[in-house]
This record gives structure tokens, sequence and C-alpha cells, in this order.
């Protein structure tokens, strides 16, 4: 109870109607209490004025949701551990909670990347993400969806931005650069025809008119440009390599938001600590909705 009232998502020592102090009037258990107001003869719950005052299970139970869903627990395995732990949830009701805060979760990564400056210096990338298709193709085997993410990432602060994106054409990956990379910034990429002009030589840059420094190796011959040592996106792929690594452990059966946001969490929030601290932040500012 402490941790909800920290947090200020419940409001219980005060009537929501007159803003004055009430009592308590019935104590179901540690964490569910009813209160009356004498002022305006009103009774309410602490889950009243919250997104839970249409649910049964308490706080604790909330809490102990959190922290399974930050630990990548499936529904499934939470039902079970809180079964043999004598906490009556259902596995619809866990299903329900998870899916409120993934949402909640999915919108503030949304918001984050959406509002994020990168300064520079930005490496900048696509990468190939495969979803599975229901159904069988034509020659018996599973037939795979493509998927494009396009990638930024800033080397000073080691913040990432990542877009789906349907196909990696040239306005539309420009368009995701002049959005998120302050002008004047330095951007490392490689040569791929949305960024440079392959068909002249020597390549000349589509970024540095629109007021870019813009460096590029060709990975057909290096990865890393023996002139200029600091001309590589090595960092953005390694951002590559760990998600792609995360998307095979749950192995997805259709790519969702919530493989990005979830593995946007886990590399800007490392600790599990301070995910729990900013979910129950969101749940407050849901207080009133």
């Amino acid at each position: 109870m402490q941790t909800i009232l920290s947090h200020n998502i419940i409001n219980s020592l005060r009537c929501p109607q007159c803003e004055q102090e009430s009592r308590i009037n019935r104590r179901d258990d540690e964490n569910n209490h009813e209160y009356f107001c004498p002022h305006c003869q009103f009774f309410y719950t602490n889950k009243s004025n919250t997104f839970m005052k249409h649910s049964k299970i308490s706080y604790l139970a909330l809490l102990m949701l959190i922290k399974y869903y930050i630990a990548d627990f499936s529904p499934k395995k939470v039902y079970l551990i809180l079964f043999f732990k004598g906490i009556d949830i259902s596995l619809k009701t866990i299903h329900v909670y998870y899916k409120k805060i993934m949402l909640i979760k999915n919108n503030y990564v949304k918001n984050e990347m959406r509002n994020c400056i990168l300064g520079g210096p930005v490496e900048i990338d696509e990468s190939m993400i495969y979803k599975t298709k229901r159904g069988i193709n034509r020659r018996g085997r599973i037939g795979l969806i493509r998927m494009w993410l396009f990638g930024l990432k800033c080397r000073n602060s080691g913040r990432i931005i990542l877009y789906p994106v349907l196909k990696r054409t040239k306005v539309k990956l420009l368009l995701i650069i002049l959005r998120h990379v302050r002008r004047g910034a330095l951007i490392y990429s490689d040569c791929w025809s949305a960024y440079v002009n392959i068909h002249v030589t020597p390549k000349q840059s589509f970024l540095r008119p629109f007021g870019f420094y813009h460096l590029f190796v060709n990975h057909d011959y290096q990865f890393v440009s023996e002139v200029f040592p600091d001309t590589h996106i090595n960092g953005i792929e390694r951002v590559w390599k760990s998600f792609n690594r995360y998307i095979r452990e749950f192995q997805p059966r259709k790519f969702l938001d919530h493989y990005i946001s979830k593995f946007y969490m886990n590399r800007n929030f490392r600790n599990p600590k301070d995910q729990f601290e900013l979910i129950i932040q969101l749940l407050a500012i849901q207080r009133n909705n």
C-alpha cells in the first residue's frame, strides 16, 4: 500500500468529491479499504478514481503482475505461480492486466521515440525481420512475410530509435532522418541507395543537401573505413544482433510493436527496478482515466 500511495496512484485519505479527510469504514484485507467521508456522507474505496475502479484484484496482486511482466513471465506461468502461492486470479484476468500494462508501455515508448531528437554522431541502418505467416505455401513450407526495421543510434548517448517500414524507400527513410536528427549532425551509414547516389563516381550523399555531414562505408569491400576508422555502423549492427536474438527467444507468431517497445525498455532501463518504477508512474498518470 505504501508503494501505491507514494506514487500517487490513489489518494485514499481524501474524499474524491470534497477533498476532505476521511476515515476507514471497513477493511477487507491489508490492501483493500473502504472509506467514509462524514462531510458529504460518501462511501468510496481506495480503487475509486483509478483505472482499477472495476477490478477485484488487490494492489498487492497488481504489483506482482507488474514484476512478472517485466521478467517476461508468460501469463500461464504467472497463473501457476500465483496458484501455488494461494492467490486466486484467473488466467483471463492475468491476460487482461498484461494487456493494460503492455498498452501503457507501448504508448510511452512510441511517444519517446516520436519526440526524440538525436544530436549526433548518428548511425543509421536497416534490418530485415521476418514474421511467420499462418498456412503453408505451394511448396509446403511455412510462408514468411518480410518486415523492415529502420534504426538510428546516437553514439554519444546510446539512444536508439526503431521504425518498422514496409519498404526502404528514399522518401520514407529521409523523412524519418529529418524528423529525428538535428541539422548539422554527423551521420554514418552504408551505401544503400536511399542515402547514397551509387550511379555516379565518386559516390554522392543524398543527405548532405539537407544540412547533414554524411560519411558512408561500402560493405561490399569493408565494414570499417581504412582511411577514417570512425566511419562504420558497428553500433547499430550490434543493436540488430541483440534484437534478433531477443525475437528468436520468444518466436512471436506475428510482428508486433510490443517486441520493439519491450526491447527498447530493456535496453534503456537495464535495472528491472527502474522499469518497475516507470510503469508505476505511468499507472499514476492513468489514475483519472
